[in-house]
C-alpha cells in the first residue's frame, strides 16, 4: 500500500479486498471502493479506450462512483474509515479526537483508585 501512496494512487476500484489490505489502504489515506464483479468490469470497458479523458469521480462524503457515461454507483464505507479519510486523520489522530472523554474517563478512574495516582 505504500508503494501505491506513493505512485499517486488515491483509490482502488475491485470488487473486493482482504481485510488487512483493505485496512491498510484506510490507514494510508487511499480509498478502496468494493463494487460488483460486473460494474468493476464494465468500468473497466468504458475507460480501457482512454483513460485520461474517461475519468471515473469518486465522492466520498456521498459513497458514490461516477462512470464516465454518468452512472452512479454507490459503495459500502465503514463511518470510522470514511471519516479517519475525509478528515485525513491516522489512527492516533481519531484517538486524540476523543482527548476529552479519556481525561474524564482517567479522572474518575483515578478518583476511586488514589494509590495508582502518581
Amino acid at each position: 500500500v505504500w508503494a501505491l501512496r506513493e505512485w499517486g494512487i488515491r483509490c482502488i476500484v475491485a470488487p473486493a479486498f482482504g481485510g488487512i489490505f483493505q485496512s491498510n489502504c484506510v490507514r494510508n489515506g487511499i480509498l478502496p471502493v468494493m463494487l460488483g464483479e460486473a460494474v468493476v468490469a464494465e468500468l473497466a470497458a468504458q475507460t480501457a479506450p482512454a483513460p485520461a479523458n474517461r475519468p471515473l469521480t469518486v465522492d466520498l462524503v456521498a459513497c458514490t462512483l461516477t462512470a464516465p457515461d454518468g452512472t452512479r454507483h454507490p459503495f459500502p464505507m465503514d463511518p470510522g474509515d470514511r471519516a479517519m479519510l475525509l478528515e485525513g486523520l491516522d489512527a492516533i489522530g481519531l484517538t486524540l479526537k476523543r482527548a476529552a472523554e479519556i481525561d474524564r474517563f482517567e479522572t474518575a478512574y483515578l478518583s476511586g483508585r488514589p494509590w495508582l495516582d502518581s
